[in-house]
């Protein structure tokens, strides 16, 4: 009977070897393909193949007490977080849950594989306009992706302010596109695996005072959706205030959205791992 048994233990530890390298390849065709076409990604802390950071290390330091240490605060800016795309995507998506603190203005932008000529910050959060959105505040109006805020009801849709707008001084516009409507080209497509920077920052613009200008317009025009089509951002506010200055960030969510896996990007893929 012992003699039976150690002989198939050994034929299950023979199979269990040969099967091992086979289980290896599908997991790493799994990671590096993404079949499922959406891959998600969450920190902090962030753990994984796919996010980095924040860095620099110098310009962030872990929110304390412990039972928000997953976040960090600023210390300057901009801080980084690098997502590394194990294939090409149409879609990503990001969700930072953020407290500004004492900042007027947060931006979260995308430095596609790297290229800092290609950086475009949106807005994460804009005290002005949180401030003028709120219930008994300024009338808004919305469409073809614009908001218009009016400190009084004068207009009864966008279109008749589009066909019809005041006086220029009378408008303050805030990341208004020169072509309606506002379109980004999407991420665009490479054959190679890319990464991706997060660049997270303030705004002060220089000589007004307190750093900060006053908007005393009568209407306020910005863009409906805080972000291109290929990058939406939702920020969120904290479950309770985190003790902070200054900006502060944590539970980072990205998601990406691509094509489902084909022959053709089989064979791609095999053809990169064996040749």
């Amino acid at each position: 009977m012992p003699e039976r048994f150690g002989l198939r233990w050994l034929t299950l530890s023979r199979l269990a070897w040969a099967l091992a390298p086979l289980a290896l390849l599908f997991w790493l065709a799994w990671v590096d393909l993404v079949p499922s076409a959406q891959l998600r990604a969450e920190g902090w802390p962030i753990s994984g193949p796919y996010l980095r950071g924040p860095v620099p290390e110098s310009r962030v330091e872990p929110l304390a007490p412990a039972d928000i240490a997953r976040g960090y605060r600023m210390l300057a800016e901009p801080v980084y977080v690098d997502l590394q795309q194990p294939r090409p995507f149409r879609t990503l998506s990001v969700q930072l849950e953020l407290d500004p603190g004492n900042l007027q203005v947060v931006e979260l932008g995308l430095i596609p594989d790297g290229r800092a000529d290609h950086l475009t910050l949106q807005p994460a959060y804009h005290r002005v306009l949180e401030e003028l959105s709120q219930p008994g505040r300024w009338t808004q109006l919305r469409g073809g992706g614009l908001v218009l805020l009016q400190r009084e009801p004068d207009y009864e849709n966008l279109d008749d302010f589009l066909r019809q707008p005041p006086e220029a001084e009378r408008i303050a516009a805030y990341r208004v596109p020169f072509e309606l409507p506002f379109t980004v080209d999407p991420l665009p497509p490479s054959g190679a695996a890319s990464g991706t920077d997060f660049i997270l920052t303030g705004y002060r613009p220089i000589g007004a005072p307190d750093g900060w200008r006053k908007i005393d317009q009568l209407f306020l025009l910005t863009t409906e959706q805080q972000s291109a089509a290929s990058l939406r951002i939702v920020i969120s506010a904290p479950e309770r205030p985190l003790p902070s200055p200054s900006a502060s960030f944590r539970t980072l969510r990205t998601s990406l959205l691509g094509d489902r896996v084909t022959w053709p990007v089989l064979r791609g893929w095999a053809g990169r791992w064996f040749r």
